[in-house]
């Protein structure tokens, strides 16, 4: 009796979950070592020519294609998208190069379509344009000037941090003792003025 019940509420929470979930969009995403300028034109012969999809919209400066693809010899179609997205690819330590993340969907197809599409559309950019360019050397950031803090301000008075009597590091307006890295705060009085337009 109890083996019974069990099987009988398993069977209504399973039938209750498969009708409460509706169908998946699923997305994939591959990252292409190829500039968006090559691979976009690539993409397109892909899917028009290779796989007989028919182009419904593109935007080239937006990055996106919606299409729909072909099921064998049925005459089923099924709608789906690819967006192309600008990305910076880290390929050494202190190199990067241009890439190109495809995004794709596909509607009520199983993701492995999804994945055989993104594969062969990368095996095709690479015959098409061989191997991938080497990574760029990043320019090292520069560090922002510092001024010296014994440096005379523009109305000859020293700094805070200058004064006769003070002791380094202490900040008179704050009382407290400036953290590493923090900028001198101007005496009351001294701030400068803002120009009038006029």
């Amino acid at each position: 009796m109890r083996s019974q019940r069990s099987r009988l509420f398993g069977s209504v929470a399973t039938l209750l979950f498969l009708m409460a979930t509706g169908p998946v969009q699923a997305k994939t995403i591959v990252t292409l070592p190829y500039p968006i300028a090559e691979v976009w034109p690539t993409a397109i012969r892909y899917l028009r020519i290779d796989r007989g999809a028919t182009i419904s919209e593109k935007d080239p400066d937006s990055g996106y294609v919606l299409f729909d693809l072909p099921e064998g010899s049925l005459g089923k179609t099924h709608k789906g998208a690819l967006e192309l997205v600008r990305v910076n690819e880290t390929v050494e330590r202190d190199a990067t190069r241009e890439a190109t993340r495809l995004v794709i969907s596909l509607s009520n197809l199983p993701r492995h379509y999804e994945v055989t599409l993104l594969d062969k559309l990368a095996a095709k950019v690479k015959d098409e344009y061989g191997d991938p360019a080497p990574g760029v050397a990043r320019k090292p950031a520069e560090a922002p000037a510092r001024k010296p803090a014994a440096e005379a301000d523009n109305k000859g008075n020293k700094s805070d941090k200058a004064r006769a009597g003070d002791k380094p590091g202490d900040d008179k307006t704050t009382g407290k003792t400036p953290l590493r890295g923090d900028l001198p705060r101007p005496i009351e009085g001294e701030l400068p003025r803002p120009e009038r337009r006029q």
